[in-house]
Formats: structure tokens, C-alpha cells, sequence
């Protein structure tokens, strides 16, 4: 699992920032959201429609979320794919 192109965000609510998801080389998430909500950071799916583009597990969640603010406080910003 690999966070790419994250892109933080400010003014945009509880959205701390975006970013693409690389899941395994054959399935990369795109436009997540990592969101401050009132139990902390928690990773979304994009929404089109108003609705959730993907449903994910609580450990997946937990796990995309501990990689994308690992990927915020490490530094790897834009178009980042480490």
C-alpha cells in the first residue's frame, strides 16, 4: 500500500487532505480524503453522486489512515510516490 500525491488542503472543512491510494500494483484509489473528525484522523473514499465511491473494512481504514498521516508528517507531499 502506497500513498500517492497527497495534497493537503486547507479551508476545506474537516478535510485535512487528499490523496490517490495505490492498494496493490493493479488497484490504486483515487481523490481519498483524510478527514479530522471528532475521534481523530480517519481515511475516506472519494464521493461521486453523494455518495461513497468504495466501502472499506475498519482495519482498512485505520491502516490507510495510519499511511496517509505517516505520508503528512513525513514530508511526502505533492505527486509524492514513496
Amino acid at each position: 500500500m502506497r500513498v500517492l500525491n497527497l495534497r493537503p488542503m486547507t479551508g476545506a472543512g474537516s478535510v485535512v487532505a487528499r490523496f490517490d491510494l495505490e492498494l496493490t500494483p493493479d488497484v490504486t484509489l483515487l481523490a481519498m480524503l483524510l478527514k479530522h473528525t471528532a475521534a481523530g484522523y480517519r481515511a475516506f473514499p472519494a464521493n461521486a453522486a453523494g455518495r461513497g465511491t468504495a466501502s472499506l473494512s475498519p482495519t482498512l481504514a485505520a491502516q490507510i489512515t495510519t499511511a496517509a498521516r505517516a505520508a503528512m508528517e513525513g514530508g511526502r507531499l505533492v505527486n509524492s510516490a514513496a
